[in-house]
């Protein structure tokens, strides 16, 4: 079965924009050495949050769709349309300079085709509709980000990297998901290898702040595990089994987890009394 012309003409616009990374911490700019407070670590971590749930609400509508893992699926969908629909208000209600508002009203838009889909039982049908809408929304999320107060204080940088961790830990298996609805396509399977290269040098760059930061150490060693079992299981992207279909869903759930606990990590570290960063966090 062929995709549609417009999942198809979308999917390649979507691999050109999987090229587009946040500013490692090395892009963005230290000009303070104040600690983050509770608040700013909140507004921060909502924003980049929503890059994620953009991911995670295509995939569980993917999986729905599939009937893969339905036990959790819905539960997966409608956890993530809480919480984007909660962030989205902290987000709105937060005293962000207007322009910052603008972008993080444009992300809520953007996300409306894929929440329209989301109240109503997965179709395949609708799977095009979602799809855009969740490269849409992580486009327009990805701009907000950048955008946001505060991402000059030691840690906010690190927050926003781990943040991106866990998107493409969703936007991998996203794409994994899509491609075995009958969009076997080389967008489709460029997209997700490279949400997994990504994903690798994002682990690798954690991984070289070890050292300084030995409270992600036993997160990132969680994670990588977790990935492998994905991996492993994503072996059979042309074929895959049920069950190894079950595993790419339940593991990327796993490493999001895994990634929820090093941001509490990074942010107990750098909101403490003593929380000034590492010289090293400094200069990357």
């Amino acid at each position: 079965m062929k995709p549609s012309l417009s999942l198809h003409s979308h999917l390649v616009a979507a691999v050109l924009l999987a090229a587009v990374a946040l500013p490692s911490t090395s892009a963005v700019a230290q000009t303070t050495d104040s600690a983050l407070n509770a608040a700013q670590v909140e507004r921060i971590n909502a924003a980049a949050a929503q890059r994620m749930l953009s991911q995670r609400m295509a995939k569980a509508y993917v999986m729905g769709v599939l009937g893969v893992n339905p036990a959790q699926s819905g539960e997966i969908l409608a956890a993530s349309v809480r919480q984007f629909k909660a962030n989205a208000a902290l987000l709105r209600a937060a005293n962000l300079p207007p322009e910052t508002q603008r972008l993080i009203a444009l992300v809520e838009t953007q996300a409306t085709p894929m929440l329209t889909a989301a109240a109503a039982a997965p179709a395949k049908e609708s799977v095009a509709a979602v799809i855009k809408s969740s490269e849409d929304t992580l486009a327009a999320a990805e701009t907000a980000v950048r955008a946001m107060p505060a991402l000059t204080i030691p840690g906010a940088s690190l927050i926003v990297l781990a943040g991106r961790q866990r998107m493409l830990s969703q936007r991998a298996a996203k794409y994994f998901l899509l491609y075995q609805t009958g969009n076997k396509t080389p967008e489709v399977r460029a997209a997700y290898e490279k949400s997994m290269r990504d994903f690798e040098a994002v682990q690798r760059e954690f991984s070289a702040m070890s050292d300084e930061f030995p409270g992600i150490r036993d997160n990132l060693e969680l994670a990588s595990v977790q990935m492998e079992f994905f991996k492993t299981a994503a072996r059979s992207i042309d074929a895959p089994t049920d069950a190894q279909k079950t595993t790419v869903a339940r593991s990327s759930e796993r490493v999001l987890e895994t990634m929820d606990e090093m941001v509490k990590e990074i942010a107990t570290k750098f909101t403490a009394k003593e929380g000034v960063a590492p010289a090293a966090a400094k200069k990357r």
